[in-house]
């Protein structure tokens, strides 16, 4: 159960990094064709509205998950430990309550491009797929921040590397 978790939740890692990944690559294309060959894509820049979107909502994922968010600790930590661990709660709450209206409005947006069935004015792509990532960034963000929580209270959800076999080592 534990291994299918870790790699549920790092799809985020995969698609943010494919997407960035991308996003790069249509950057470099763009730049190249633009100043060498003195012909712009025109559809470069939705590309890359599309891209930054789910590098965003999917990259804020993995990030909350790996604890690499942004954050200014210095007052914090000069707080005695219980004040500490309590404010860091509520800093988790607040994050959680965040992304839970980003949720609902996201939702709602996203329901609202499905029910007006529009797309991008080059790609033509429907932008409930390109705005789908706002809510399931936002419920993998909720989920890895739950889980956050239950590491900071002790709860180790995380598959550990596998060790090698000691008798391989002993066989000589």
């Amino acid at each position: 159960m534990k291994k299918a978790l870790n790699y549920l939740l790092n799809l985020d890692f995969v698609i943010s990094g494919v997407a960035f990944l991308l996003l790069l690559a249509v950057t470099f294309v763009g730049v190249i064709m633009r100043y060498v060959f003195n012909d712009p894509l025109i559809w470069q820049e939705e590309a890359q509205l599309v891209l930054i979107v789910w590098v965003v909502y999917f990259g804020l994922s993995g990030a909350m998950r790996e604890r690499s968010h942004v954050a200014i600790e210095m007052l914090v930590d000069a707080f005695p430990r219980p004040i500490r661990r309590t404010i860091e709660l509520l800093g988790q709450l607040v994050v959680v309550v965040v992304l839970g209206y980003t949720l609902v409005r996201g939702f709602a947006y996203l329901q609202q491009m499905a029910a007006t069935n529009r797309y991008t004015n080059i790609l033509k792509l429907p932008y409930k797929y390109v705005y789908a990532a706002l809510p399931v960034g936002c419920i993998l963000t909720i989920l890895n921040q739950a889980l956050v929580v239950l590491e900071d209270f002790g709860v180790h959800w995380r598959v550990a590397p596998e060790k090698e076999e000691e008798g391989d080592e002993n066989a000589e």
